[in-house]
């Protein structure tokens, strides 16, 4: 049998007074400014257009967002490769963008484009799911010409045991150290982790179970990060059969799996939305949303040899905690000189509307930012760092309907 669980995200009407609007945040020395990437704001009633971003900066500092077109139903891709922003569609042949999630690599070594000439843009790979066939798709591209940014190809990944299941939600992808991409997702069929990789950067995936088994549900939210050119990986997921947060890793060549997390035994919520990051020293760092009793965001490393956890944000607003909600839809990142940065989703007040967040421990302490407070906004975080200092998050804007995109320039 096979499952449906796509939320209808309800639209408010509100009318933008603008399309850009700049934010100073004096805790953290920030300043951020916010733009619309993709929608149009007098069509709030129907636009659904930014759901699933995904961004990603390429070695010439440049932004790729893929994402999920959720009013035409398709995966779409934006870029400022050339001449300011534009946008493609990447696959309009279903019900399909949904769980997108971009990485870039170097192109394959030796290999030339049209002229001869030894290919130096960044290889495009984007996971996804197909909801109207209900099965893992990837697409990719590879060039340096900026007429043909949209041309993407595109392959079947994982086709659910011949259409009998449903497999790729929550896909991750990562080509971090590998040039090959690597996939984490969701068999919601048989309710398992799975994982996919492809030895030529398209065809060819192999595809294989991490966790999980016909009496567990394992597997909801994970998130991967390739680690080495051997295609070692770690990937983070909920354990909804005993409510802990997870992560598997390969790098030994068969998967180990540990505990990171747990909720309460009688609590059926406990640690949910996570995201996860390798930094320079090869120690794993993981966000993610403890939906139990403290429904904050919190981190979770295993610098120290083992798994620390601690909380990122713990808000308090009129004397009383930041719950319920705040650190839903995280993404995380860590810099060259190992300090970590994150973007959430901050739902803990309807007094105060939903926030678009950011925290970073660079100052030696955990700094908390409301980058954008614009009515609803913040949902589908992700968050790229530049190579200046620059952090790039982009978000959905719910109010109305819109991809927008958060910079910060040191």
């Amino acid at each position: 049998m096979k499952y449906c669980r796509y939320v209808l995200i309800a639209i408010f009407t509100f009318v933008l007074s603008a399309l850009s609007v700049t934010f100073t945040a004096g805790d953290a020395e920030a300043e951020w400014t916010t733009a619309i990437i993709d929608g149009d704001v007098n069509k709030i009633s129907s636009s659904r257009i930014g759901l699933y971003s995904s961004i990603a900066v390429t070695k010439l500092g440049r932004l790729d967002i893929a994402y999920n077109d959720h009013t035409n139903n398709t995966l779409k891709y934006a870029t400022n490769r050339k001449d300011g922003w534009n946008t493609f569609t990447v696959d309009d042949s279903a019900i399909t963008g949904l769980y997108s999630s971009l990485a870039l690599s170097p192109p394959k070594p030796n290999t030339v484009n049209n002229n001869g000439r030894l290919r130096s843009t960044h290889v495009r790979h984007i996971s996804y799911f197909d909801h109207e066939n209900e099965k893992l798709m990837y697409a990719t591209a590879q060039s340096s010409e900026p007429l043909k940014y949209s041309n993407f190809d595109i392959y079947t990944v994982d086709d659910g045991n011949g259409g009998q299941d449903s497999v790729g939600w929550y896909s991750s992808i990562s080509t971090a150290v590998d040039i090959r991409p690597h996939i984490a997702y969701y068999d919601i069929t048989n309710r398992n982790l799975k994982y996919a990789h492809s030895y030529d950067n398209n065809q060819g995936f192999t595809t294989e179970t991490v966790d999980g088994d016909s009496k567990t549900e394992v597997g909801t939210y994970c998130s991967i990060v390739n680690v080495d050119a051997n295609g070692g990986c770690y990937i983070s997921y909920r354990d909804d059969t005993n409510n802990t947060l997870k992560c598997a890793t390969n790098v030994n060549g068969s998967w180990i799996i540990e505990v990171v997390a747990s909720g309460a035994k009688d609590d059926a919520s406990g640690p949910t939305h996570n995201s996860i990051a390798r930094d320079s020293n090869g120690n794993i760092h993981i966000a993610y949303y403890d939906n139990g009793k403290d429904k904050n965001l919190k981190y979770a490393t295993n610098k120290s040899g083992s798994w620390v956890t601690s909380t990122v944000d713990d808000t308090v607003i009129d004397g009383a905690d930041s719950g319920p909600y705040c650190g839903k839809y995280n993404s995380i990142a860590v810099d060259s000189s190992g300090y970590v940065h994150f973007s959430y989703y901050d739902d803990s007040s309807n007094r105060d509307g939903q926030n678009l967040k950011y925290a970073t421990n660079r100052s030696g302490s955990w700094v908390v930012t409301t980058v954008d407070s614009t009515d609803n906004v913040g949902l589908y975080t992700s968050l790229a760092l530049g190579f200046s200092g620059e952090v790039y998050i982009s978000y959905y804007d719910m109010t109305h309907g819109v991809l927008k995109l958060a910079t910060y320039t040191n």
